[in-house]
């Protein structure tokens, strides 16, 4: 929320991005990389980044390697070495299945937690993403989530529900390690009021949902009202 009454330190800038399926170019990735460099990012959750967008992908982004710069161990070396000099976040990623949407969550971690991440583990069908950075103040797990998008419909309805319910299954588990949690991502989902929507509908399902996490999983909500008064699409 660029709040400028942050504390300046002991505390954790997380970002949240839509790749709009595109991460995998220069262009998105490049964009979205840049405004983490300059809020200072942490770790960047990218919600629907693309089947493109793998973690190889990510990592060497547009570089067209030549046969002579692996034609000997000391050059695939330097080349390694010359790329992560060049890349500031390391990258995770999960993808969603065939025939079931774009779906996905990448997260970007900064470098400099590269020592620190612990415990990462992909949601097999891409919904969610989850691992642990061990800080000064005691271990934090961020589970990057994109959910199923139109929840309260028919066909979606049951499936939403229990993908949801095994991120906060994921929630419970870390909250009884001690861990602090944190759930970010793009949940298309929001409460039923004029506070969050532009328009309200006569379906409570995803109100339902968001509530069950604030009372069942120990979360607190964030973003207490409607962030932003326009949507852009690219």
């Amino acid at each position: 929320r660029r709040d400028t009454t942050l504390p300046t330190e002991h505390h954790l800038i997380i970002s949240i991005a839509n790749g709009s399926t595109t991460l995998d170019s220069y262009v998105t990735k490049s964009a979205l990389l840049d405004l983490a460099a300059l809020n200072n990012t942490d770790v960047m959750v990218v919600s629907e980044p693309g089947r493109k967008a793998t973690e190889k992908a990510l990592k060497w982004g547009t570089h067209h390697i030549t046969p002579g710069e692996t034609a000997t161990r000391a050059k695939r070396r330097k080349m390694g070495s010359t790329n992560r000099n060049h890349m500031d976040y390391l990258a995770y990623a999960t993808h969603g299945l065939d025939g079931d949407g774009e779906g996905g969550v990448v997260i970007f971690v900064h470098n400099k937690w590269k020592h620190r991440i612990r415990d990462v583990t992909r949601d097999p069908t891409g919904r969610w993403l989850h691992l642990t950075l061990a800080t000064p103040q005691g271990p934090v797990t961020v589970i990057g989530f994109y959910g199923r998008p139109g929840p309260q419909g028919t066909q979606n309805k049951d499936r939403a529900a229990r993908e949801w319910n095994t991120v906060q299954t994921l929630v419970h588990k870390a909250h009884a390690k001690g861990r602090t949690v944190l759930v970010a991502g793009d949940y298309n989902m929001s409460y039923n009021t004029e506070y969050h929507r532009h328009r309200t509908s006569s379906s409570q399902v995803q109100t339902t949902m968001l509530n069950s996490a604030l009372d069942n999983a120990g979360l607190t909500d964030a973003w207490i009202q409607r962030h932003g008064h326009s949507t852009t699409y690219r």
